[in-house]
């Protein structure tokens, strides 16, 4: 038997290998329908892989809110013209907090790497 992460996917978030393996059971979690916020938090290191592997799944969270919650009605009038519906530019409904140790100072004054993004 060989694990091979390098075709393991994470649905929509752009992630794969050991990263999608270890996110794995967010896709699995169940969300209210309620319009609250819910709020994924996180610490680690401030170049952290992990982090940006993080944001892009809140990021995918909230893209597939949006393109879901197009309105029926909207859609079949702009059927008639021809033209795609255009999504729900509602405020996020999934915020990222990272929490990390303070910054070293070259990182401070010349950001580089994951923090740069």
């Amino acid at each position: 038997y060989v694990k091979r992460d390098d075709r393991l996917r994470l649905p929509g978030s752009q992630l794969s290998g050991n990263k999608a393996r270890k996110f794995w059971a967010l896709q699995a979690l169940q969300f209210p329908n309620d319009d609250d916020e819910l709020c994924l938090v996180s610490y680690g290191g401030p170049q952290s892989n992990a982090m940006v592997a993080l944001a892009a799944v809140v990021h995918h969270w909230n893209h597939q809110r949006n393109v879901s919650s197009l309105s029926l009605s909207s859609y079949s009038s702009q059927q008639q013209q021809q033209q795609p519906p255009e999504p729900n530019n509602s405020p996020p409904r999934f915020r990222f907090v990272y929490y990390t140790k303070k910054l070293p100072k070259f990182l401070r004054q010349q950001p580089s790497g994951n923090l740069f993004r």
